[in-house]
């Protein structure tokens, strides 16, 4: 994208109120506190007007609406495929705050991960959650937007998790693309790293402690999980 180009956007929330969790029109001053536009750089009210097709689409008051106002505005597809990659990441941000919204001029709004440090059983701080945590909560009460269009298109939702169960979601595959990322970082390189920030939180995180093993359970756990609730 190019931030000097007014008709590409990029925004994304900052904190979890009324814009972010697009609950109400977002204004101007809701940037960049509350909203982040990481394209344009310059906010007008056009850009404002152009976010609050989502907020609208989020609020629509009945199926004929929310449908007529998601065939102008929103990529359902990419839609559907954002939901259903995050329920199996357990990307407890990506349903709150942590989304970029994206268009390119007269462009249908694309949803799009960014910042997965909280997700899989990962906290923030290095702790732990439960791998069955219940993300669509976490939706449900942050992003009016994530939680009506799961509303609305739960069972696609479910049919794609098990289309992309047999290949993309499967144990195997996701265990090699993080197997393979771990190996090319090496294990020295989680160990220095973990000298060198050793006072940047008051846990050690895990990947100096058997790397394969522990993801491989961890996939496994939440996939299974998974398969237990998108049936």
């Amino acid at each position: 994208m190019d931030d000097k180009n007014q008709e590409q956007i990029i925004i994304t929330g900052e904190n979890y109120t009324d814009a972010p969790e697009l609950r109400k029109n977002a204004v101007l001053s809701d940037f960049p506190n509350n909203l982040e536009a990481i394209s344009p750089a310059d906010v007008t009210q056009k850009t404002v007007d152009a976010f609050n097709e989502l907020v609208a689409l989020a609020n629509a008051t009945d199926g004929d609406e929310y449908h007529r106002l998601e065939t102008q505005y929103l990529d359902t597809e990419a839609a559907v495929d954002y939901i259903t990659f995050s329920l199996v990441i357990n990307n407890i941000d990506g349903f709150a705050k942590n989304i970029h919204y994206l268009k390119d001029g007269n462009t249908k709004w694309v949803l799009m991960t960014y910042d997965l440090d909280v997700s899989w059983d990962n906290s923030w701080n290095g702790e732990t959650l439960s791998l069955k945590e219940k993300t669509w909560v976490t939706m449900s009460n942050n992003n009016k937007l994530l939680s009506t269009i799961y509303h609305y298109h739960e069972p696609e939702i479910k049919k794609r998790y098990l289309e992309l169960r047999k290949s993309v979601f499967s144990d195997e595959n996701i265990t090699t693309l993080i197997n393979k990322w771990v190996e090319t970082i090496g294990l020295p390189n989680y160990q220095n790293n973990d000298r060198l920030w050793k006072n940047i939180s008051n846990t050690t995180h895990r990947l100096s402690k058997g790397v394969v093993e522990n993801y491989n359970k961890v996939i496994e756990s939440r996939l299974e999980y998974m398969d237990s609730i998108m049936k």
